[in-house]
């Protein structure tokens, strides 16, 4: 019977310590001790930092097994073994930089159709921060362009990991909310989901709910409310892939 894996939307700065609250339940749902899980760096310019970023993280938290997924063009995506490779994750983390780099990588190669695959069927979690979480809605705002009448936001198609949805990161911290407002005045149909840093969205059994220290804000039909850890996050329309 296929089950959803978890779905890890982050804001960005998570906390990384062995107390960090989103992490940590990241590497439960993966499967704890036994989890295995791969990490993919394409949309960061540093794939060596974040590597030595992040693997001491899953390691303090007692996870086996942690590997990097080589998959920075679409060429490297496409590889057989890489796929074997995926076969074998329970958990995947997505890093942060730019996520039209994500995009551009992974969009519609081998490597990410299994791999939402087996998140739907075999129940793998998948947690995206800052870049990485963007990228994951059905819509994501590229980057913004100056104009001579402010910012205007560039909104291209995401990996769809949840669909009706766009997400923005750091969002509190960088002052985005006229930004999501921008880029959902565009998209009507869609939710806007501003994440602060420090917090997520943690998408379990088709349930919303804001883990974390900061606060989600929800735009939705022009209407904007704040969540705070602990709640759930009440939308009326997204579709979990």
């Amino acid at each position: 019977m296929a089950q959803h894996g978890d779905l890890f939307l982050i804001g960005g700065a998570e906390d990384r310590s062995e107390t960090g609250t989103i992490m940590r339940q990241f590497v439960q749902s993966a499967g704890g001790t036994v989890a295995q899980i791969g990490i993919i760096t394409a949309a960061t310019e540093a794939p060596a930092m974040a590597l030595r970023t992040y693997f001491p993280v899953f390691e303090r938290l007692g996870v086996k097994r942690v590997f990097r997924l080589p998959c920075h063009t679409r060429a490297e995506a496409d590889r057989h073994w890489l796929s074997r490779t995926v076969e074998e994750c329970t958990g995947v983390f997505f890093v942060g930089g730019a996520q039209h780099r994500l995009l551009r990588a992974l969009n519609r190669t081998r490597m990410w159709n299994l791999l939402m695959r087996r998140h739907v069927r075999d129940g793998v979690a998948l947690a995206g921060t800052s870049a990485g979480a963007s990228a994951l809605g059905q819509s994501m705002i590229a980057f913004t362009k100056q104009r001579d009448n402010g910012e205007t936001s560039v909104i291209q198609p995401g990996l769809n990991a949840i669909s009706g949805v766009i997400v923005d990161q750091h969002f509190s911290e960088r002052a985005r909310l006229r930004r999501l407002r921008q880029a959902t005045a565009c998209l009507p149909s869609f939710i806007g989901v501003g994440i602060d840093e420090d917090t997520a969205v943690w998408v379990h059994n088709d349930c919303m709910r804001v883990i974390g220290s900061g606060h989600v804000t929800r735009i939705e039909g022009g209407n904007i409310r704040r969540f705070h850890s602990g709640q759930s996050l009440a939308v009326s329309h997204h579709t979990y892939s």
